[in-house]
């Protein structure tokens, strides 16, 4: 039913959106446009369709068919279709980075709006489109990416792409290398008293590999969000990792990294590392206790269902002659109102069956990050290790030369005198 009322709006929406000429409706460069007509058309259907839903209810045809959710469902559906037949075709040949993003960022927002208005039948409080569930975003207008590995190539190319010149700026800016926030909020406190001392850099990029492991959230397909997380993640660790490096290996050259020159460089080195390394660590452990309470649910989820599968076979079982007299025998309530029908759990299977497979996609998406974040937490762990123990060593000598220079002085004013 709700499919055949669309069905008008939707040919209205391929007319006016359809084609992506600059300056009409549909244009490339307006994607906000298309979808924030089709969220407004919905909020203003579902007042006048809500009716039905009494009318579904009376008859006894609802289940859980809600008709202002799958009118909502029907016009996303033609949003996907416009964007399979026109928009994402039109920007592949237009190559355009920047324009992947504005749609990818624009379809976003439009999940989110959706949930949060209450027309994808979210029944909990939904801020933005990250709360929505996973397979309600496995539908999503973002899904029309996975159905063609070149789109979504194209889109995870423009995704490292941005997150690499990001990680350039910061870098390489003079401000980054400035005292980082939790410095300021410290105040008062020398840098020796804190655990680490981490240059605004650090916190920029521990601030962008967490906005990308969290965007991560919106690509359905297990295998593309490794190719995102390798091309995007892996790449800006790897970058920084190799920027900091250089960095030290320039101050080994001149074999000098305890003078005034190159120490605060060196130490803040060591501290971007330390700061890096643990940020990545508590990603890293988070990810795992997600892992293993989603095993540890599932495990017992099963648990359940293996006992009162048990339990139901066991009163199957029952000879006959343990039954109680059909005389005698109390109806029970589904009896009374059903003609003796048993109550449909097709519901609640349907329920458990719909957790079971989000949990996989969580713990798919979360195991994807441990295996990420490994080797960047080590490789900025040993470059810590190995250059605090050079400082060490070279401030050690430098105290050996220090004592070396004062008993040749004494020894020398002995000799005078």
């Amino acid at each position: 039913m709700a499919q055949e009322l669309a069905v008008p709006l939707a040919s209205q929406l391929y007319e006016m959106f359809g084609p992506s000429n600059e300056g009409s409706p549909g244009a490339l460069s307006m994607p906000e446009l298309m979808l924030g007509t089709v969220h407004r058309i919905a909020l203003d259907n579902l007042r006048r369709i809500d009716f039905l839903q009494g009318v579904i209810q009376a008859l006894e045809l609802h289940g859980s068919y809600q008709i202002g959710v799958e009118f909502t469902r029907a016009l996303r559906e033609a949003v996907k279709q416009i964007q399979r037949q026109y928009k994402l075709p039109e920007i592949a040949g237009a190559g355009k980075r920047d324009v992947w993003l504005a749609w990818i960022d624009a379809l976003i927002v439009f999940e989110g709006s959706l949930g949060r208005s209450g027309l994808l039948g979210c029944y909990w409080d939904v801020g933005d489109a990250s709360d929505l569930p996973v397979l309600l975003l496995k539908g999503s207008t973002l899904s029309v990416l996975g159905e063609n590995p070149a789109w979504m190539e194209a889109w995870l190319e423009a995704e490292s792409a941005t997150a690499a010149a990001q990680v350039e700026s910061i870098l390489y800016s003079e401000q980054g290398w400035g005292p980082g926030q939790q410095l300021i909020v410290e105040e008062g406190r020398p840098a020796w008293q804190l655990d680490v001392w981490p240059p605004r850099a650090a916190e920029d990029v521990v601030a962008l590999v967490e906005s990308l492991l969290h965007r991560m959230r919106y690509i359905p397909q297990p295998d593309a969000q490794e190719g995102y997380l390798a091309g995007a993640v892996g790449v800006v660790l790897e970058q920084t990792h190799g920027r900091i490096k250089r960095m030290l290996q320039q101050a080994d050259v001149f074999r000098d990294i305890t003078s005034y020159s190159w120490l605060p460089r060196v130490c803040m080195c060591i501290c971007f590392c330390h700061y890096v390394e643990q940020q990545l660590q508590e990603l890293h452990d988070n990810a795992q206790v997600m892992v293993t309470r989603l095993l540890e649910g599932q495990q017992q989820q099963d648990g359940n269902a293996h006992q009162e599968q048990r339990h139901q076979q066991q009163q199957h079982d029952l000879p006959n002659g343990n039954h109680a007299h059909p005389h005698h025998m109390h109806p029970q309530p589904h009896q009374q109102h059903n003609g003796g029908h048993a109550p449909d759990t097709s519901d609640g299977d349907q329920q458990q069956q719909w957790q079971r497979q989000e949990n996989e996609q969580l713990s798919q998406a979360a195991a994807a990050k441990l295996r990420v974040l490994v080797s960047p937490i080590s490789d900025f762990s040993t470059l810590r290790k190995e250059w605090v123990l050079k400082l060490g060593k070279a401030a050690a000598m430098g105290f050996m030369r220090l004592a070396v220079g004062e008993c040749l002085i004494l020894l020398q004013v002995c000799v005078v005198t």
